[in-house]
């Protein structure tokens, strides 16, 4: 029986919903240590699970093609930004003395 619709693709569209809400709570608190860099991993984030939901919701092979290179753009980008923008958790050692 082939499916024409995946039904996990509901979760992680509702996964990606669940990013951007992560990432709008976080921009409104940009002020505080440690907020831009999870910004951006939320902001990847939801550009993955958006691709893969595309991917899961379509059917040919073609179309399921077309999403490749966002995922790729969302995984690859993911641990490339929390090297590159958070060596330390936070940026608030200067409080602790």
């Amino acid at each position: 029986m082939i499916w024409q619709f995946e039904p996990y693709a509901l979760i992680v569209a509702f996964a990606a919903m669940l990013a951007v809400g992560q990432a709008i709570l976080v921009w409104r608190q940009r002020g505080m240590p440690g907020a831009l860099p999870l910004f951006g991993l939320s902001v990847l984030v939801f550009i993955w699970l958006t691709a893969y939901t595309g991917e899961l919701i379509s059917v040919p092979s073609w179309q399921k093609l077309m999403f490749v290179p966002y995922e790729v753009l969302g995984l690859v980008g993911i641990p490339g930004q929390h090297e590159s923008r958070t060596p330390h958790p936070t940026s608030c050692y200067h409080r602790l003395q």
